[in-house]
């Protein structure tokens, strides 16, 4: 066994006889031999040290892993992926970007247009809604869809137009960008 340093001895001769037995005096120099030799108690130490580090890392990774899986499931819920149409034969040209409104909208006849029943129905709904908005028949103000152009006919400006699908499975033109889609939590559909 080492010998402890002559300052721990004299402020254990310090103290009062009484307080201390020799066996008690002896354990404690046995501890402080053990410490200063880097022995049991440092190395459980380090061991838990790492454990908590490894335990933070996992714990961390997991709730990363965790964070990214409910994003995409929230993602997926709110319609920000691209999907394509389940209706290939209709699709509908809104004036606004509102879903609820009954004069905003009408219905037409998308998929046999070009002949066959395989037409891309979001890109060519979104070329027959871009003719209505420049022949008048859509305006964002007043009666919102016509079913005859005001006269006399003049050419409309067209404001940028998105597909989405809607919940029935038909493509919804509606005047804006893919954020449109998202805010009325509607797929972008596929094009």
């Amino acid at each position: 066994m080492t010998t402890p340093p002559r300052d721990f001895e004299a402020a254990l001769a310090s103290l009062p006889r009484p307080t201390l037995s020799d066996a008690a005096r002896q354990r404690h120099l046995a501890m402080l031999a053990d410490l200063a030799a880097g022995t049991p108690g440092r190395r459980r130490w380090r061991r838990w040290r790492r454990w908590t580090r490894r335990r933070k890392f996992t714990v961390t990774g997991l709730s990363l892993l965790l964070a990214g899986g409910v994003g995409i499931g929230v993602a997926g819920a709110s319609g920000l992926f691209s999907a394509p149409p389940v209706d290939q034969i209709s699709a509908r040209c809104f004036a606004t970007a509102d879903l609820h409104d009954p004069d905003n909208w009408f219905e037409f006849n998308a998929g046999p247009a070009l002949g066959n029943g395989n037409s891309d129905t979001p890109a060519h709904a979104v070329d027959v809604c871009s003719a209505e908005w420049e022949d008048g028949r859509l305006s964002s103000t007043a009666k919102k869809a016509f079913v005859d152009p005001p006269s006399p006919p003049e050419h409309h400006p067209v404001p940028p137009l998105i597909a989405c699908v809607l919940r029935s499975g038909e493509v919804g033109v509606f005047p804006g960008t893919e954020q449109t889609c998202h805010d009325l939590d509607l797929p972008v559909a596929e094009i």
